[in-house]
C-alpha cells in the first residue's frame, strides 16, 4: 500500500498526514514537495499507531508510535502541549531489524532504485 501527497504547487496551508492512535499502515507513507516551499508536508505518526514499511517526507515527520522500517526526512518535529521542537523524538520506535526480509519498498523513492523479485515458496 503507498499512502502519499505530492505537492506540485505553492499552496498557503501545510497539507499532512496523520495516522490516527491504533492505525496500522503496511507499506510506504511519503510527502514530496518542493524545497522551497516554506509549508511543508507533515507525517504524524500518533501513539499507538505502525508503520511496517518506509516513511519518507521532504517536509517534517512527527513519530509519537512506531515504525519497524526506514524513515527519511528533512526535519523530524515533536509538539507537545508547551512547545514544538525540531529533531526531537520522545517514547518514539524506529526499528529497521523488525521490518520483513520480504519486504521490498517502492520505486518511488530516490534511494530504491534496485529492482527486487520475490519468491514465496510456501
Amino acid at each position: 500500500m503507498a499512502l502519499g501527497i505530492i505537492k506540485d504547487r505553492f499552496k498557503l496551508f501545510q497539507q499532512f498526514i496523520k495516522i490516527s492512535e491504533g492505525s496500522v499502515i503496511e507499506g510506504i507513507c511519503f510527502g514530496f514537495c518542493t524545497v522551497t516551499d516554506l509549508s511543508k508536508i507533515s507525517i504524524s505518526i500518533n501513539e499507538n499507531a505502525l508503520v511496517f514499511g518506509h516513511v519518507y517526507s521532504e517536509g517534517f515527520v512527527e513519530i509519537k508510535g512506531s515504525v519497524h522500517g526506514h524513515v527519511s526526512c528533512g526535519n523530524f518535529r515533536l509538539r507537545t502541549p508547551s512547545s514544538t521542537y525540531d529533531n526531537h523524538l520522545l517514547n518514539a520506535t524506529i526499528d529497521f531489524s523488525k521490518l520483513s526480509k520480504k519486504f521490498v519498498g517502492s520505486a518511488l523513492l530516490p534511494s530504491m532504485n534496485e529492482k527486487v523479485v520475490i519468491l514465496n515458496l510456501d
